[in-house]
């Protein structure tokens, strides 16, 4: 793996986040390292707000792409167009409402050199009103920071959020579209990647973006019961 000479294109999906993309835009533009952005692909979900005019007037370090979906297609139709847009070597997949460390790909970079994977997990910190929640949400035995940078992890544990992974896998693997609630393409996708490509997945827990006001205990309970009810026959 040639780590020098890596194409990545960011993925980012957004629905009614004006705000929340402004920020995280603003800290793309603050990343060490990057000689290594190819494209920043913005999908929108069929927002309401001036979130396509943010990214639109972005100053941005690398080329940008973006389609505006006319209406809202959910989050597992928005990710594949933006996969479909790609042309990089690598996709980092972020959300819209988190903001990135300066030395993410840095970061990551330095998994590659300890691990040869096509897939990357990156760690997610928290910040929410409720403390006990907080110290859940971050907890170090939850997640990826059970694992050490290099360590390989299981699959359920890949995500559309904070993932750096090989482009060519998505011309074996399409989502499942019919997937249409909480969670279940990432599921979905995960569980074939490792059937075609077994134990390369991969942590990178100090590659780290935030997020800011999470949902409170009781809604984050709500998604985690939709994830079973629908995903799961």
């Amino acid at each position: 793996m040639k780590i020098n000479n890596l194409k990545i294109s960011i993925i980012i999906i957004g629905y009614n986040t004006a705000k929340e993309l402004a920020n995280l835009l603003n800290s793309i533009k603050n990343l060490n390292d990057q000689k290594h952005l190819w494209e920043i692909i913005y999908i929108d979900d069929g927002s309401k707000d001036e979130s396509c005019y943010i990214f639109k007037t972005f100053n941005s370090p690398c080329a940008k792409i973006e389609k505006q979906l006319p209406v809202n297609s959910g989050r597992t139709y928005a990710t594949q167009e933006g996969i479909n847009l790609a042309s990089g070597s690598w996709f980092l997949f972020l959300r819209s409402n988190e903001v990135v460390s300066a030395d993410l790909i840095v970061q990551f970079k330095e998994t590659m050199k300890k691990t040869k994977a096509c897939a990357y997990m990156g760690a997610v910190h928290y910040k929410s009103k409720n403390k006990k929640f907080l110290n859940y949400l971050n907890n170090p035995r939850r997640g990826i920071k059970l694992y050490n940078g290099g360590e390989k992890i299981h699959y359920k544990f890949l995500l559309f959020n904070n993932s750096l992974i090989l482009g060519s896998v998505f011309a074996q693997i399409k989502l499942n579209l019919d997937l249409t609630h909480y969670g279940g393409e990432e599921l979905d996708f995960s569980y074939k990647l490792n059937e075609i490509y077994p134990n390369m997945i991969c942590a990178s827990p100090n590659a780290i973006v935030f997020r800011k006001n999470h949902p409170d205990l009781n809604s984050h309970c709500l998604r985690l019961e939709e994830f079973g009810y629908t995903n799961f026959k």
